[in-house]
């Protein structure tokens, strides 16, 4: 199937529609990549996972990477410092090259033992990230990549980038700053319109390692 009017505004992405459909089977291992994007309520869900309810995971046969803390602190958004590394913004070769190796044996070990894997990071939704890297560590080792990316009606998720902007915004406090409908010039549009979900999705499907595609909507009418 194909995304039903998944850029405009009418919102006729169902509730939940996976794409790229591949039968699997009892036996199959998954790697599932949540992959946001931003501004789609990906913190909630990360806290819900990598931090409040753990075990949840567990029962579920899935297994949750840790890696170093380069980049970001914080427990939930712990998967960010691999995304970033995926788009070489490690703080150095080393820094990347270690946390490869971690995740290497992160799949190797979840894979003997017949686990799922999550990761869940919306900077997974950037357009430099280096999704042939990561395939090649989870491809071999007979993972299927299942990614999900929640959609939002672009005007709704351009107008919370601008909210966004505008709080760590220096014209904030003078008369300069930009109203939404100022700010949502053509250059701005196109600056963001590259982590949106249409967009994600487009590039995660070219991506011969990448088994299914599940698009979630998150406005309540169908």
């Amino acid at each position: 199937t194909t995304p039903r009017n998944l850029e405009g505004s009418s919102g006729l992405v169902p509730k939940e529609e996976t794409l790229l459909t591949k039968t699997t089977l009892h036996t199959d291992k998954i790697c599932v990549i949540h992959a946001g994007p931003h501004k789609t309520g990906s913190t909630a869900l990360q806290k819900f996972l990598l931090k409040d309810h753990v075990n949840v995971l567990t029962k579920d046969n899935y297994k949750s990477p840790s890696f170093d803390r380069l980049i970001v602190n914080s427990i939930e958004k712990n998967h960010a410092n691999l995304a970033f590394c995926m788009r070489n913004q490690c703080p150095t070769e080393t820094a990347k090259r270690d946390m490869i190796d971690y995740f290497h044996s992160f799949v190797d070990d979840a894979s003997s033992h017949g686990a799922h894997i999550i990761l869940t990071s919306e900077e997974f939704d950037h357009r430099m990230l280096n999704m042939t890297e990561l395939t090649s560590i989870l491809v071999p080792q007979q993972y299927k990549i299942h990614v999900v990316v929640y959609y939002r009606r672009f005007y709704d998720w351009i107008h919370s980038w601008h909210n966004q902007v505008s709080k760590g915004s220096s014209e904030k406090k003078s008369s300069l700053h930009a109203t939404f409908v100022d700010w949502v010039t053509d250059k701005n549009i196109q600056k963001f319109q590259s982590s949106y979900s249409v967009a994600v999705y487009d590039r995660f499907k070219d991506f011969s390692g990448v088994f299914n595609i599940s698009v979630v909507n998150m406005h309540e009418d169908p």
